[in-house]
């Protein structure tokens, strides 16, 4: 069963969103009929040889049967130029579209690619014949500090292997999971992918479709993943705070001095019964200025609770993590729903607390290039964390991933 499946916004995204197949049969008559033997086949339905040819004709034909880099396999992990693909004249096509206007729905339905966010072009693996197998886990002989277990996963995975033969190289763990402990993380310079122990295997393959999105990122170049322990993240929920506790500082000047005015035009009260009828009054006279305020009191009452939230927030909007978020919540798409979504729309409104849009996204490589600052930890400071912290106790490669479990940033890749 598909993740939406008889769900109201499965409903909602079928019924009510621009694009997708059932709207292409309304289009010309190439990507008509294309369309409608694509949906065909999705559906596992037989085609006549006339909708095969149709198929084989339209721009559209390998739409969602297991093409790479062409014709629109939307099903999964976001790739880039690095990737071993055919058909890369299909980048150029949609390239060319773009610069002679063609609509970004148009292009990702002829040419399987589109451009993303922050400008670089993509198209998507199919990671719907992705498969975990439990296997010992050769990074970890034994358990360390009751946290890491030998127990581990190997991915089976033959089209994303096929594009990124180096991510062969990656090792999957697992640990268990407590409140430091994220449910996956991804470790870039040890090639390794941690899954927490409990996560049924359903759950287990999607969080680590999100981790290999990171590993993607990190062969590519994409924006990266973060953490809200990441520097960059840091920087940026501090620059954004500064402003909001700004802001609530004048909007409680505004009350008071408009609860002040207000109060000094009408007789003083008696009692602080009359008192509080008073304010009851002023309040619902000013219900909006009421609203701003509450919100700015709750801020300048418990700021650090604030600026925590606005940094799981600052997290959640980096474009590396809302692709990884889209990339494991695509997996269980049904095919109609693939085509229908356009990327990132469930990265941004899935597993987060406050769903947003695209204006939202925060771009943290083009940030991080602005302030010119290393991304990752260099590889000798953290042997030299790993010496002072475990001396005699453990290997650096091993040293690396306990750092990880004390909440030590490894790199700017790290998802939490």
């Amino acid at each position: 069963m598909g993740l939406l499946d008889n769900s109201p916004l499965a409903g909602l995204l079928t019924g009510y969103l621009p694009t997708g197949l059932e709207n292409m049969q309304q289009g010309n008559k190439a990507i008509r009929q294309g369309a409608q033997a694509t949906l065909k086949k999705m559906r596992g339905q037989d085609l006549t040889p006339e909708e095969q040819a149709s198929l084989e004709d339209s721009p559209i034909g390998g739409m969602g049967t297991g093409t790479i880099g062409g014709g629109g396999a939307f099903m999964g992990t976001f790739a880039g130029r690095l990737a071993r693909v055919p058909n890369k004249r299909q980048l150029s096509s949609a390239q060319r579209a773009q610069a002679k206007g063609m609509g970004a729905d148009e292009i990702r339905a002829r040419y399987g690619w589109f451009q993303a966010p922050d400008g670089d072009w993509k198209f998507e693996i199919p990671d719907n014949a992705a498969k975990l197998t439990p296997t010992p886990d050769p990074y970890m002989n034994a358990r360390l500090f009751e946290t890491w277990y030998p127990e581990g996963y190997k991915l089976e995975h033959p089209e994303l292997m096929r594009a990124y033969p180096e991510l062969k190289q990656y090792r999957i763990g697992t640990h268990s999971r407590n409140e430091n402990m994220a449910e996956a993380f991804h470790d870039a310079a040890n090639k390794y992918i941690s899954l927490a122990a409990d996560l049924p295997p359903d759950e287990a393959l999607k969080s680590l479709i999100h981790e290999m999105q990171h590993a993607v990122q990190t062969r590519e170049g994409f924006n990266p993943g973060a953490s809200p322990w990441t520097p960059a993240v840091k920087e940026i929920t501090n620059e954004r705070f500064k402003r909001i506790y700004q802001d609530a500082h004048s909007t409680s000047q505004e009350f008071n001095n408009t609860l002040n005015d207000w109060t000094n035009q009408r007789p003083r009260p008696q009692t602080m019964r009359e008192a509080a009828e008073m304010r009851r009054q002023f309040e619902s006279e000013h219900p909006e200025l009421t609203r701003r305020y509450e919100e700015a009191l709750s801020v300048l009452d418990n700021p650090s609770k604030h600026l925590n939230e606005q940094k799981f927030q600052t997290y959640q909007r980096a474009l590396g993590e809302t692709e990884a978020r889209d990339a494991s919540e695509r997996l269980n798409l049904t095919p109609e729903q693939r085509a229908t979504i356009t990327p990132y729309y469930l990265g941004r409104v899935r597993e987060v607390r406050t769903p947003f849009n695209a204006a939202d996204d925060i771009d943290l490589r083009a940030y991080m290039a602005g302030q010119k600052k290393a991304a990752d930890v260099p590889p000798e400071t953290l042997t030299a964390m790993v010496a002072r912290r475990f001396p005699g106790l453990l290997t650096p490669e091993q040293g690396g991933m306990a750092l990880s479990l004390l909440g030590l940033p490894l790199t700017s890749s790290r998802a939490e």
